[in-house]
């Protein structure tokens, strides 16, 4: 199998999990700043519910990089990984199809 990077797996992923993130930020500010001193309002719990939907997106996102990958040459899902012992080492997807063994560019360790 041939080992070749993937060209967007990481980049893609971590621009997705930032916007998230940013937007879970964005909820904060606004429902700090905007209130009108009655956390039990619509427009308190609206931004609040928001902000935690959108940090609980980016929490999901960068959960799921590390263990599915979609392979760009055929477009399938890839959830079967590569064995490697070291650390430092990014996580491998394997596509049976393609016959290709994709470098993710994410790595084992944090």
């Amino acid at each position: 199998m041939k080992l070749l990077p993937h060209p967007t797996h990481a980049s893609t992923t971590r621009k997705l999990a930032t916007l998230f993130l940013l937007l879970a930020a964005i909820f904060w500010i606004v429902g700090f700043f905007w209130s009108d001193g009655n956390s039990e309002s619509t427009r308190s719990i609206l931004l609040s519910l928001f902000m935690i939907i959108s940090g609980t997106l980016a929490l999901f996102v960068l959960f799921l990089r590390a263990y599915l990958c979609n392979c760009p040459s055929c477009s399938r899902w890839l959830t079967i990984q590569e064995k490697v012992d070291i650390d430092e080492t990014s996580r491998r997807f394997i596509c049976r199809h393609c016959g290709v063994t994709w470098d993710s560019k994410v790595k084992l360790s944090h």
